[in-house]
């Protein structure tokens, strides 16, 4: 059986189908990352100036997100490009895995799959191929899941 559909206008929609427009406004600069931009919206932005969804909060927005990001990949260039050519930088990665994982761990059995891989990619190291990191990943896993299970 095909998918339901409706008729707006002279086109076919799915019912299921999200309904999207292409943002022609802005997206060039801010990725649309901080708001889905369809038909409706565009619509209601243009023919009321009232909307708390107005073209200029969007615009502020985006402008803040795009500035901080060309701060930050312009301070990253000139740190990075300040470095010493000594130091050894194959601990940024894994630092910024942790430094983005660290807040996620919420309860016991967060906490537990973290300590629980940490300590098998170490103590495992020297395994051929990187295993290490794929045992660590298994043994975290099977750690959470056996620390979220209900006594």
């Amino acid at each position: 059986m095909p998918a339901p559909t409706f008729n707006l206008g002279k086109n076919s929609y799915m019912t299921r189908a999200h309904k999207t427009s292409a943002n022609k406004v802005t997206a060039w600069w801010d990725a649309s990352q901080i708001y889905g931009y369809d038909e409706t919206s565009l619509k209601r932005v243009k023919k009321n100036p009232d909307d708390p969804a107005k073209l200029e909060f969007f615009l502020g927005v985006g402008a803040v997100i795009w500035v901080v990001w060309q701060l930050g990949v312009a301070a990253g260039a000139g740190i990075g490009a300040g470095l010493p050519a000594s130091w050894r930088l194959e601990f940024a990665a894994p630092l910024a895995f942790i430094a983005m994982s660290v807040p996620l761990i919420r309860d016991r059995a967060m906490l537990a799959a973290a300590l629980a891989s940490g300590v098998t990619v170490v103590a495992t190291y020297g395994l051929p191929l990187r295993l290490s990191i794929p045992l660590a990943a298994v043994i975290g896993m099977g750690t959470g899941i056996f620390f979220s299970r209900k006594p």
